[in-house]
């Protein structure tokens, strides 16, 4: 696991190359939340015949997740770490204005209290966001955004049983970012 944490790290700093890049902290208010990082650049195609569009963008985000949980009267908060990667289309020309993205997520968040403990595990194929970006000045970036995503779940272990959480979450959170 360290390893593919240190190479997420990495990676922005592989992709340099690129000419557009943008990194942010962003916070995403759902359950459960993110606290995190997301770096975005040019981007690259998987399949040799597609078009590259220039409106199109690839991130990478690393997050630190919690999540409360709830079972008859009994509540507690894990904590953990989320990372994915994904897609973004503007709809302009350009880098900015409206935004639809989607990524793919996997998350593990660990309970440790002195009565419950467990992991609860999910990855996530549809994690969509609809955003607005705008700059401040040439190169401050802010983004809200408002979006879903829907959860794999891996069956939990220890105390977590998976049937007292959402697998169907709307979120909404804010990026403030940094272009170069």
């Amino acid at each position: 696991m360290k390893k593919l944490f240190i190479t997420l790290l990495l990676f922005p700093i592989i992709a340099i190359s690129q000419k557009e890049h943008s990194i942010s902290t962003f916070v995403n208010l759902s359950m459960p939340s993110d606290v995190g990082i997301v770096y975005e650049f040019k981007g690259f195609n998987l399949l040799k015949n597609s078009k590259k569009k220039e409106n199109q963008s690839t991130l990478i985000h690393i997050a630190g997740s919690s999540l409360e949980y709830k079972e008859n009267g009994f509540s507690t908060t894990g904590t953990g770490y989320s990372f994915g990667i994904g897609k973004r289309e503007y709809l302009g020309k350009e880098k900015k204005g409206w935004y639809f993205e989607n990524s793919t997520v996997y998350s593990s968040i660990e309970f440790s209290d002195f009565m419950f403990s467990g992991t609860y595990s999910y990855y996530s194929l549809f994690n969509s966001n609809v955003g607005y970006k705008t700059f401040i000045g040439k190169n401050i970036n802010i983004e809200p955004f408002i979006g879903y995503m829907w959860k794999w779940e891996i069956k939990g272990k220890g105390d977590i049983d998976n049937k007292n959480i959402d697998n169907l979450v709307f979120r909404a959170g804010f990026k403030l970012g940094y272009s170069f």
